[in-house]
């Protein structure tokens, strides 16, 4: 998202690093991929399971990186010299997230 929204340019270091971290914290999520109880209806809806885990760690990730990177945005392309009033202005942001949050 940093790159697409603050234009940033990353090295070919960190972008591999990006990459294996994922990689890493979803296989964490899929530790017991392999193993099977014997009954396949379990072991179906155990996939399912995890599979849900996956998509929801992703999910999480994307979010919380797409929000990190706004925020940083909406900070930079304020020049406001107040600082109190940016503090409130982000804590307002931040209650409403907190409230559509709760809602879905």
């Amino acid at each position: 998202f940093a790159v697409v929204l603050l234009r940033k340019k990353i090295k070919k270091v960190q972008l591999i690093s990006l990459i294996l971290l994922t990689a890493g914290v979803m296989l964490c999520n899929l530790k017991d991929f392999g193993k099977s109880s014997g009954n396949a209806e379990e072991d179906e809806a155990a996939r399912k399971d995890q599979m849900k885990g996956v998509m929801a760690t992703l999910g999480i990730a994307l979010s919380s990186g797409f929000a990190s990177v706004y925020t940083e945005k909406v900070i930079k392309a304020r020049r406001d010299p107040n600082v109190t009033r940016k503090n409130y202005s982000l804590a307002y942001m931040q209650v409403q997230l907190a409230v559509v949050s709760l809602i879905i």
